[in-house]
């Protein structure tokens, strides 16, 4: 039966004799054969990257693109897909790695193959594939690169120090991973520089995509020879999927031709007329996509100017917050605990321990009793905090926050060469630990720092758990 529905075709693991179903729905698995010695050396590279995320990150990639192309809705096309990707299913089980097809309406020759499954070629690379073989080796090629993890690979091993502070920020807020890319400046779009590959990715992935072919019955020199035959008959139009696929040294060609000596090609889905007929249809598909040149035509964003920052940000997993640049922070401690003090803001006594006469610090400790409040857990541990506080007799003025915030006020047991310090205590219990702030002053200068102290407090959040309001702050200077 015809339909209306976009060419996307998924393959995950199934039993070829299950395939009762339409196109639209068929389900199949593209893996590697298990025990395929061209395989098994490639699972071995360093990569910062699971396996989830690589289907997370292929995920938003494909959202990314197909919210800005239009899809195929030839429904031809989708049949002859789905008859060989359940003919390269039923020759090469193994691993469980869902693979999506779809065919973009465009009559320019690009494909993109993204981590975890997605694989996108336009009908005019079909158009430009002489025989079904050598459509096969190149949909294999793509297969393969997504297979041995090459795009995640090569952005671990180019950007390791970038990357991890991506995922960082990704696992503590919870945010899309191809945006925290882009925060550390990670492109993965079409044509970008790092949405391609390398000759040696080429060879490992012509390596194993041979071994495919040959367990189906097609030719296992098929992906060389349709990459061949792109530089051949259509280098400027392929150009820039070219790139991102270069040629590689001809030796290695010729040295993964010997494993498959005598093969012997099994009989095409299609007949070779059938195949022109499919080709000429694929090549009429109008196309939709005026903004695709404009894609894979990428180029680095405009930096953005910025003015002078006048406040500088400390983060850590739990936590971070924004203080005047004029601000001098110290060394994290081991629990996040840090100080910050504007300058003069540390005594320094001989033979004594330095100590924050003004500033703030902040930090997180483990919950020991946990039916306590943030306030209470505060109170338990403030000797370690900072020795000789307690709460201050005045409270009037401290009124409850949202969001689990508490806040009270503390003063120095003891007073100071000259006066009593104040502290105005800010606490919120987290899930397994809770976070502090105390912002301190001596009992004269307070008032003085409170529009920084109010400005600190604002800007406090709490990575990976709810947010507290951008509420006015209360406290009193006592």
């Amino acid at each position: 039966m015809e339909t209306d529905f976009p060419i996307v075709s998924r393959f995950c693991l199934k039993k070829p004799e299950t395939f009762r179903v339409p196109w639209f729905r068929i389900l199949l698995s593209l893996g590697m054969a298990s025990g395929l010695h061209a395989a098994e050396k490639v699972y071995d590279h360093w990569n910062l990257f699971s396996s989830a995320q690589d289907v997370q990150l292929g995920q938003e990639l494909s959202d990314w693109l197909e919210a800005r192309i239009q899809l195929s809705q030839e429904p031809s096309t989708a049949r002859f897909i789905d008859k060989l990707g359940n003919r390269l299913l039923s020759s090469n089980p193994g691993t469980e790695i869902t693979f999506t097809f779809k065919l973009v309406a465009d009559q320019g020759l690009y494909s993109f193959a993204y981590p975890g499954g997605p694989v996108f070629f336009t009908s005019g690379l079909l158009a430009a594939m002489d025989t079904e073989n050598l459509f096969a080796g190149l949909v294999t090629h793509q297969l393969a690169h997504i297979s041995l993890r090459h795009t995640t690979r090569a952005i671990s091993r180019a950007e390791r120090f970038r990357v991890r502070a991506a995922m960082v920020v990704a696992d503590d807020t919870h945010a899309p991973l191809l945006e925290t890319l882009e925060k550390v400046e990670i492109y993965l779009s079409p044509g970008a520089p790092l949405s391609g590959f390398d000759a040696d990715a080429e060879s490992e992935a012509n390596g194993l995509a041979s071994q495919w072919l040959f367990n189906a019955g097609y030719d296992p020199g098929a992906a060389q020879q349709a990459l061949d035959s792109l530089r051949s008959q259509f280098p400027e139009q392929a150009g820039q999927f070219l790139r991102q696929h270069p040629q590689i040294p001809e030796v290695a060609v010729a040295a993964g031709k010997d494993e498959f000596t005598g093969h012997k090609l099994s009989k095409s889905l299609l007949s070779k007329r059938s195949f022109r007929k499919l080709r000429s249809t694929a090549s009429e598909i109008p196309s939709g996509n005026e903004a695709l040149q404009a894609l894979v035509a990428w180029s680095p964003p405009e930096p953005v100017a910025t003015p002078a920052r006048s406040r500088e940000v400390f983060i850590t997993r739990s936590y971070s917050f924004a203080y005047p640049n004029s601000w001098q922070a110290g060394k994290r401690g081991f629990d996040e605990r840090i100080q910050v003090a504007p300058k003069g803001g540390i005594a320094n006594p001989a033979g004594g321990q330095p100590r924050l006469l003004v500033g703030i610090i902040a930090g997180t400790l483990e919950l020991s009793d946990t039916s306590q409040t943030a306030t209470e857990a505060l109170l338990a541990n403030i000797d370690q905090i900072r020795p000789g506080l307690q709460a201050a007799v005045d409270q009037a003025g401290i009124e409850p926050m949202a969001h689990g915030l508490e806040n009270m006020m503390l003063q120095s047991r003891a007073a100071s060469e000259s006066q009593p310090e104040l502290i105005w205590a800010v606490a919120k219990r987290l899930p397994e630990s809770f976070f502090y702030l105390l912002m301190i002053a001596p009992q004269s200068e307070f008032a003085g720092y409170r529009h920084e102290f109010e400005a600190i407090f604002k800007s406090i959040e709490f990575l990976g758990h709810p947010q507290p309001s951008r509420m006015e702050a209360h406290g009193r200077e006592g």
